[in-house]
């Protein structure tokens, strides 16, 4: 039986082209589904090559930056989700990971002029939110049945909270649970949301979830020791025919009888033109059109001191805009002990943000921070945030499905061309969007390349007559 090579992710190996004799499969990509499937192929005795683009890590959108000494701060994913069937709760509990529970609807809500909203009012304000929601839902519904077109989800959204008779008030407060549930969690604007299929997955909002103060890229890491990962490898063509794949690499050339493509879904949208040949069928093509993919950058501030009297995980802020604007404010003091705020921005705000020195940046933070603490706030000593829509190795964050698509997109996107097999969060229905879906997709196809390759060599050994 195969097996893979000894290797590390703290070292890049040079170059091989398919002296490696015993490589059944090229992983294209060291994010998580990356990581996973070649993982769970070793797991299986299947020796695989981990080619990533990265010089520098691993992890993909799953980046612990160790730019602090303080703390590993997470700028790509931080949440570990759905934590009663999650299974990298158990790996990152069996090597002694620690877990920090986050409630994300534990939340002290100020508005735009300081004000800040007694627990029951917030309660009140978030049982108006849900109202809506079950407002929108039951009409998507009912115009579903009647066979109407999809339309985008602010459409609905926008109607039905106009025909609540909110005050101007009420209406921007339901508003920011609106954005801290539905559009930041998709990083996306509702007008770039299907009204039919935006939530038909299990990604919204979940209230039992935790972070990884020491950062989640230990998990990958973990994951990751003994596998064969080249770094510093940039795939520029996957060459596939019936007998295998040659991968083409700025560092060399690579064949064997499969390939799993991890990419984003932002990196394989924009180049999957000139990087398969022959170029994928139509119905990949299209597949891969119909998921759109959305940005969500993060902020993170080292004060010299905790200011912030509020203990909550979520001190939200009303946003005027009505764009989320310096609105999701995450406590991570609660997490680290150290004074930390991080921030969420998405969509055209935060491209902008991107452009911007980060003195410019500081300075739009410490203005909405003024507005409810006072001119005498401290600023902070240190900033780091997220540049996703400038990365070339992933064009944005997160996949989600605009008007007139549907979710089994990505059900098509995990579908296999010939020896080409896809993982990666967007291949995956059920948790798209997801470090668990990025898991999951890597191992399913770990699993169904084990069928094929050791049904193959059962068929080999019985012999013609056998088969």
């Amino acid at each position: 039986m195969p097996s893979a090579r000894k290797s590390t992710p703290a070292k890049s190996k040079s170059p091989t082209s398919a002296a490696d004799n015993d490589v059944q499969v090229i992983v294209i990509g060291a994010g998580m589904s990356g990581v996973a499937t070649a993982w769970a192929l070793r797991r299986m005795g299947i020796a695989s090559i981990v080619l990533e683009a990265r010089p520098d890590r691993i992890g993909g959108r799953i980046w612990s930056s160790p730019a602090w000494k303080e703390t590993h701060v997470d700028l790509g994913a931080s949440w570990v989700t759905h934590m009663t069937i999650n299974p990298l709760v158990e790996i990152a509990r069996a090597h002694n990971i620690k877990l920090a529970d986050s409630d994300l609807l534990n939340i002290t809500l100020t508005e735009a002029n300081g004000e800040r909203l007694s627990d029951q009012e917030a309660a009140e304000t978030l049982a108006l939110y849900f109202a809506l929601l079950g407002q929108v839902k039951l009409n998507a519904a009912r115009r579903a049945q009647q066979g109407k077109p999809d339309i985008p989800a602010s459409r609905e959204f926008g109607r039905v909270l106009k025909g609540m008779k909110l005050d101007d008030r009420t209406r921007r407060n339901v508003e920011f649970f609106l954005n801290l549930q539905v559009t930041e969690p998709n990083a996306a604007d509702l007008n770039d949301l299907s009204l039919y299929h935006w939530d038909e997955d299990y990604v919204q909002m979940m209230l039992a979830a935790a972070v990884v103060p020491s950062g989640y890229a230990r998990i990958v890491e973990v994951l990751a020791k003994k596998l064969d990962i080249r770094r510093g490898h940039v795939v520029s063509r996957i060459a596939h025919s019936g007998s295998g794949v040659t991968v083409t690499t700025d560092q060399g050339t690579f064949s064997a009888p499969h390939v799993v493509v991890t990419l984003p879904h932002g990196v394989l949208a924009n180049t999957h033109a000139k990087l398969f040949s022959p170029k994928l069928p139509e119905w990949k093509r299209e597949a891969i059109a119909q998921i759109h993919t959305g940005l969500s950058d993060k902020f993170y501030f080292l004060f010299p001191k905790v200011f912030w009297k509020s203990n909550r995980d979520i001190l939200g802020r009303v946003d005027e805009r009505e764009n989320g604007r310096w609105s999701t404010w995450v406590n991570f003091h609660r997490y680290t002990k150290l004074p930390i705020l991080m921030c969420f921005n998405r969509t055209e705000h935060a491209i902008a943000l991107e452009g911007m020195t980060d003195a410019e940046v500081i300075d739009e933070a410490m203005a909405v921070l003024h507005a409810e603490y006072g001119p005498r706030t401290p600023r902070p000593i240190r900033m780091q945030r997220s540049k996703w829509h400038a990365d070339p190795f992933a064009q944005g964050t997160l996949p989600h499905v605009p008007p007139g698509s549907t979710g089994e997109a990505y059900n098509v996107l995990a579908r296999p061309v010939g020896p080409v097999r896809f993982a990666g969060d967007s291949t995956h229905a059920e948790f798209n969007g997801t470090v668990l879906g990025a898991f999951l997709s890597g191992i399913r196809e770990a699993e169904k390349l084990a069928c094929l390759i050791y049904g193959s060599a059962a068929m080999d050994a019985a012999g013609p007559g056998k088969r």
